[in-house]
Order: C-alpha cells, then sequence, then structure tokens
C-alpha cells in the first residue's frame, strides 16, 4: 500500500514538476522570439518528455534497465494509440502535411533503426540484443532530423514577443523547480515500480510498459488538452509525434550511451508495435478525407491500444 501511495505522489509531482520545466522554457523561447506553434513542437514536445527521461536515468542508476526501457516504448505506444485516440474521440483533428509526409515517416524510421541495432547485424558493436553506447551514440546523430521536423511545420511564422525582466527571472526559477521535482519524483517512481514487480512477481518491463508509461504520460495528455481547449488542433498531432520521437531519439540514445540496454523478446515485440503504431496512423489519415481524423479513427486507435495491452499483460 505504501509504494502504491509513493507511486501515486510521484506521479502527482512528475506532472507539476514538467508543467514548471514547461512554463519556464516557453518563456525562454519567447525570450528570443521563436514562434508560439514551434514551441508548441519543440519546447513542449520536449519538456513533456522530461518525465520519461527521469524515470529512465533513475532506473539505470538501480539497475533497472528494463523499466527504463519498457517506459520509453509504452510512452509512444500511448502518445500514438491511447492519447491521440482520445483527443480524436473528442474532436476532429486535421493532420498537418508535414505532420503526415516527415513526421510520421520519421517515427518509422527511427523505430527501424533501433530494431536493427538490437538484432545486431547492423549495430555499430555488433552486439545482439542490446542497445550498447555507441548505438546509443548513433540515435543521438539523428536528432536533427527531429529538429528538421519541427522547422518543416512551422517554417514561415513571424512571433513577435515581450518578455519582461521580471517574467523572465520568474522563469529560471520555474526551469529551477521544475528540474529538482522531476528528479525527487523520478527516483519515487522508480522505487515503487521496482518494489511492486517484486511483490506482485512482475517483470519490470511489463510495469514500466503500463502503470509507468501512463504516469508519465500525463504531461503529454494536459498539454494535449490545453491544445484543443485553445483551438490549436493542429498542433495536437505534431506534438505527440514530436515528443514521440524525441522519446526514441534523445531519451533512448541518451539512456543506452549511459549504460547498455538489453533487449529480450518481449521487449523487442514492444518495439515492433510502436513502428507499427505509426504504420497505422500513416494508413488512417492516408484514406481520410481531407487528411482529418474522425470519430471512429479514435475508437480504432483506442481498441488497438487496450487490444495490446490486454495481450501484454496476458503475456506477463
Amino acid at each position: 500500500m505504501l509504494e502504491v501511495i509513493l507511486l501515486l505522489l510521484g506521479f502527482a509531482l512528475l506532472t507539476k514538476s514538467a508543467d514548471w520545466l514547461i512554463r519556464g522554457a516557453e518563456t525562454l523561447a519567447e525570450r528570443y522570439n521563436l514562434s508560439q506553434n514551434f514551441i508548441g513542437l519543440t519546447i513542449v514536445a520536449i519538456g513533456t518528455s522530461a518525465p520519461e527521461l527521469a524515470v529512465s536515468l533513475f532506473s539505470i542508476e538501480k539497475g533497472s534497465e528494463a523499466l527504463s526501457v519498457g517506459n520509453i516504448l509504452g510512452s509512444n505506444l500511448a502518445n500514438l494509440l491511447l492519447i491521440l485516440g482520445i483527443v480524436v474521440l473528442a474532436k476532429r483533428i486535421h493532420v498537418k502535411k508535414p505532420t503526415f509526409n516527415i513526421g510520421l515517416p520519421l517515427n518509422l524510421l527511427v523505430s527501424l533503426l533501433v530494431a536493427l541495432l538490437v538484432g545486431g547485424t547492423y549495430s555499430i558493436t555488433r552486439t545482439p540484443h542490446a542497445l550498447t553506447r555507441l548505438d546509443g551514440i548513433l540515435l543521438l546523430c539523428t536528432l536533427p532530423l527531429y529538429l528538421y521536423f519541427a522547422f518543416s511545420v512551422y517554417r514561415g511564422e513571424n512571433p513577435e514577443h515581450q518578455v519582461t525582466r521580471r517574467k523572465l527571472l520568474m522563469s529560471y526559477g520555474s526551469i529551477a523547480i521544475g528540474i529538482i521535482g522531476l528528479a525527487i519524483s523520478g527516483d519515487w517512481i522508480v522505487i515503487s515500480a521496482k518494489s511492486i514487480a517484486s511483490t506482485f512477481n512482475i517483470s519490470e518491463h511489463l510495469i514500466g510498459l503500463t502503470i509507468v508509461a501512463l504516469g508519465t504520460n500525463l504531461p503529454e495528455l494536459a498539454t494535449t488538452i490545453t491544445g484543443l481547449v485553445r483551438k490549436k488542433h493542429d498542433l495536437v498531432v505534431g506534438n505527440l509525434i514530436g515528443s514521440s520521437l524525441f522519446n526514441m531519439i534523445f531519451i533512448l540514445g541518451f539512456t543506452a550511451l549511459l549504460h547498455d540496454l538489453p533487449f529480450d523478446e518481449h521487449q523487442f515485440i514492444d518495439l515492433v508495435a510502436v513502428g507499427l503504431s505509426s504504420v497505422l496512423i500513416f494508413i488512417i489519415v492516408l484514406f481520410s478525407r481531407d487528411k482529418i481524423l474522425q470519430r471512429i479513427h479514435g475508437f480504432i486507435l483506442v481498441g488497438v491500444y487496450a487490444a495490446y495491452q490486454a495481450f501484454r499483460i496476458s503475456q506477463g
């Protein structure tokens, strides 16, 4: 019971800390006259991925590599299927051309790259069934692809921002508090998740894929709902795709840089599922009218997510 309480407190602090970090980073970005839409796809997408980074780093520090991998893959599945599906159930969403032409294919290509590296055949170190430090460096080298995606979506905008000195100073404090909060909450979540996995004899990877992934995705859900309320519907899909790309490129790459990440058969299946999620969305958008996601598409995405999680839980 104490572990469950600690896990819930960790999620609450994690979500609030990510919000502080995002707000502070947004103000800094405005200070340098970056467009709101570009901020949404870069600063916000990266900020909402900060919980995954915190949990992954503490998982590595405590020797729980499986929890780290499960959290990253589970977060991407939740982004692409669950959260996007819930959003589409609430509101029809138009998918911008760069998101369709660049973002979704990049998600698939990065997933394919990770699969090849894990397989060992194309790994720099020829180490099968693991992401090594050198593989992590290779993933980090693809980060410019993510930035290219962001610039492609929102180039040509002419932002005008006025940021007062007081607001700028407050943003630094918000960023500092957010980082500290992420560190504390990440530690709590990893400790409680390890304990729950041990108590119920569940694999740490499965805990990371389900419970922890859903908890660390709360910031993505919050910012997505905010985007809908502010009627920035065209940003929703881009932000979720951007967050998923950042998870695979930076968080998985940086974590592998710090420590080799072993992949077993179940983890490899989850990795394939992430890639197929991008394929599913691409096909849905391809055959939709005017590239608009309808409510029926939301049912499909949420249904696929629920079915896959049920399958994984049944596998133990």
